[in-house]
C-alpha cells in the first residue's frame, strides 16, 4: 500500500476523530493521551470548514433558508451587476461558499 491508500483507509475505517479503533491515536490503559497526525489534521480541518459555515448560516441565509448569495444554485454571478467606484466591472462568477457551492467546487476540481 502507498502512504496516500493507507490515509485513505485509516480515513475511512476509523472514528473521524480518532478513538480506540484507530491504531495510530495513542491510548494508555483505556485513557486517551493525543490524537495521531492523521485525526488532528482532520479536526482541523473540520473546525475551519465549520466556522466557514457558521459566519455563512449567520449572515447570508435568507428567511426562507436559501442561500442570500447565490438562491441555492451554489454560483455567485456579479459579472452584471458589480462596479468599481470608478465605474470599471468587477464582477466575478464562482462557486458559492454555501453547501451548494462547495459541492460544486469540489465537482470542479
Amino acid at each position: 500500500m502507498s502512504a496516500e491508500s493507507d490515509i485513505l483507509f485509516l480515513r475511512d475505517k476509523y472514528f473521524r476523530f480518532g478513538g480506540k479503533a484507530c491504531p495510530a491515536c495513542l491510548y494508555e490503559n483505556g485513557k486517551f493521551i493525543r490524537l495521531c497526525k492523521l485525526h488532528e489534521e482532520l479536526r482541523e480541518v473540520h473546525a475551519e470548514l465549520k466556522a466557514a459555515e457558521d459566519l455563512w448560516m449567520k449572515y447570508t441565509v435568507g428567511p426562507m433558508g436559501l442561500c442570500g448569495l447565490c438562491g441555492n444554485t451554489g454560483m455567485v454571478d456579479t459579472t452584471k451587476s458589480a462596479v468599481s467606484p470608478r465605474g470599471e466591472p468587477s464582477g466575478i462568477k464562482a462557486p458559492c461558499i454555501c453547501p451548494n457551492g462547495q459541492t460544486l467546487r469540489e465537482h470542479q476540481g
